[in-house]
């Protein structure tokens, strides 16, 4: 199933990405490889759905979307669902090469083992860089704080920790 909703994808994406040649475009990515960096968290998969919008703001470098990340642990049924607004600064305007930076205000539910459920609104942090091979098909790659155990407003009292840095890369079109 998880094949069929890929393929459905990148078809899709591809089907729309024919028709726009500026990087003030609509873009559409699906960032599904991920891991952590630290060494006893390497078994998550992670999955990023992102929509960002290039605004003529900060002299057309300031991006807005929405994006819906889910976290699945492979060692244990831990699953974390997040949703949230991204705010990214692009470093340049260039309609193949386009390194940014973020930051994405979300809310999140993480569903421990059916044991417990926490409840969070976090900030993720991101870093990252698009690569368009075709006129309005590339991949992405990004480094973020996608995990969070607490956060700023969270519903177990806890105090934020970070999950940790976790390298994602993916697919985008721009449309």
């Amino acid at each position: 199933m998880k094949k069929l909703v890929l393929i459905f994808l990148i078809c899709y994406m591809n089907t729309f990405a024919q028709n726009s040649t500026s990087f003030l475009k609509d873009e559409l990515g699906v960032n599904f490889i991920g891991t952590s960096l630290k060494n006893n968290q390497r078994a998550f998969i992670i999955l990023n759905v992102h929509y960002e919008k290039r605004t003529p703001i900060l002299r057309d470098k300031l991006g807005l979307g929405l994006n819906f990340i889910n976290v699945k642990s492979k060692f244990n049924s831990e699953n974390e669902i997040a949703m949230g607004v991204i705010l990214n600064y692009h470093l340049l305007k260039n309609d193949k090469f386009d390194p940014y930076f973020g930051v994405n205000p979300v809310y999140s539910k993480k569903d421990i083992g059916g044991l417990e459920q926490l409840e969070n609104f976090h900030l993720k942090y991101q870093a990252g860089l698009k690569y368009l091979f075709t006129k309005n098909l590339g991949i992405s790659g990004e480094l973020s704080n996608y995990r969070f155990n607490g956060g700023l407003i969270p519903s177990d009292g806890k105090k934020l920790q970070g999950g940790g840095v976790h390298p994602t890369i993916g697919i985008l079109a721009r449309f």
